[in-house]
């Protein structure tokens, strides 16, 4: 039985489901409240990228948080059975669920790895850019602890990446663990002690309990088809947006990703601050805009649906409940980490092909299928749409993408 359907049978015996008026969060100390309970390992530089891929493979499926190779598993098996000298049937079907492992922690989601191709041989911008984009994800609330794993002469050192956790978060107070390469008597002692300290962590945030949290406390992302090309679709992410913001929640949403035309943003701004932030950040992106004009033309079956709360650089987090308009690069996948950086503790793509989504390691991603208005709440949708992510959801890695920006390079 994975975590995922753990949670679901145990949500299935509230009305959270049918009500829809709260969810299963994990509460932490800078007030946020997630939607899942990850232990995150953080690379500082490309370097340790086959460290981790040992680690995830030594880990994941001994604690239950991902299905072996079934027929690996069976052929271990007879060869168990050989050298006891047992016989086996040879015409018994083989399934994924046969060598399934019940998960170690009930309360932890999975663990996850953020490979990344920066740190070092960029721009001293680049390192910057991660260190920033690193540490929302170490502070995002959908992760309960993390293992830092360093070399150690990189340009993205662990004290500039410490510093952007401490600064975004002063009450910072998770479980962290932190391991250099250069320090360790070898690579497989670094393995060893990462495995070790990841263990006792899980055994720490295992500890933190979801319990019923009101709707509003969600902080969502809002993915769409780019371009919107049917006025229905349109008039769905019209409609999903209104009702979120009546929610009093956090909705998130990037410009690049909405089609939507510059100055019908800047129309939603009613404050003189937020206009000025605005243009400041259209100057940053101005060469951006201008290299893929086509993909900003005016799109006459939108029109402003509410007043924007914010509007937020790359990867900066949303404080604000409200519509959040984000900046970012036209890129689907770059587009969708920066999300969850700005705080997205559910990710809700619009209409498109499911089986197309780009999934990101720490943030769960449903799907509002292009007709979700036939007498029911868009909140009741959302709610249930989340657990069945958590009663499907395989944990696989396949599917899921963490792509930083390298901004000193290119818009």
């Amino acid at each position: 039985m994975s975590p995922q359907i753990a949670k679901h049978e145990l949500i299935s015996n509230s009305q959270t489901a049918s009500s829809a008026s709260s969810f299963l969060g994990y509460t932490r100390s800078d007030g946020r409240v997630g939607t899942a309970n990850f232990w995150l390992v953080v690379p500082t530089v490309f370097c340790e990228n086959r460290n981790l891929d040992v680690i995830k493979e030594a880990l994941l499926y001994q604690l239950g948080y991902q299905n072996s190779n079934p027929y690996a598993a069976y052929a271990n098996q007879l060869a168990q059975s050989y050298k006891q000298g047992i016989q086996l049937n040879a015409n018994e079907a083989v399934s994924e669920t046969d060598f399934a492992v019940a998960p170690v922690f009930n309360n932890v989601t999975g663990v996850k790895f953020l490979n990344h191709t920066g740190g070092c041989g960029g721009t001293r911008q680049d390192a910057d850019v991660l260190a920033r984009l690193l540490a929302a994800y170490i502070n995002h609330p959908n992760v309960g602890g993390v293992s830092i794993i360093s070399l150690g002469c990189q340009n993205l050192q662990t004290q500039q990446l410490l510093q952007y956790v401490k600064t975004a978060n002063p009450s910072f107070n998770k479980p962290l663990h932190i391991i250099e390469q250069q320090q360790a008597a070898s690579e497989q002692q670094l393995i060893t002690l990462a495995i070790n300290q990841i263990i006792q962590g899980l055994e720490q945030i295992n500890q933190c309990v979801p319990i019923h949290t009101p709707f509003s406390q969600l902080c969502i992302g809002i993915q769409t088809d780019t371009p919107l090309v049917s006025k229905t679709d349109a008039n769905n992410v019209q409609k999903i947006i209104s009702q979120l913001v009546a929610s009093e929640c956090k909705v998130l949403m990037a410009q690049n990703d909405s089609n939507i035309a510059l100055q019908m943003v800047k129309s939603q701004l009613q404050h003189p601050k937020l206009i000025g932030k605005f243009d400041q950040l259209l100057h940053l992106y101005q060469s951006a805009y201008a290299s893929n004009h086509s993909q900003y033309e005016p799109n006459q079956r939108f029109v402003p649906w509410c007043a924007a709360a914010d509007v937020l650089d790359y990867a900066e987090t949303a404080i604000h409940p409200g519509l959040n308009w984000m900046f970012s690069p036209p890129n689907k996948a770059i587009s969708q980490t920066a999300l969850v950086a700005g705080g997205a503790t559910i990710l809700v793509r619009v209409g498109g092909n499911a089986n197309n989504d780009i999934h990101n390691p720490i943030c769960p991603l449903v799907q509002l299928h292009n007709q979700p208005f036939k007498g029911i709440r868009v909140e009741k949708k959302i709610v249930n749409c989340l657990y069945e992510y958590w009663l499907l959801n395989t944990n696989s890695a396949s599917l899921e993408q963490f792509l930083p920006w390298k901004r000193g390079v290119s818009l």
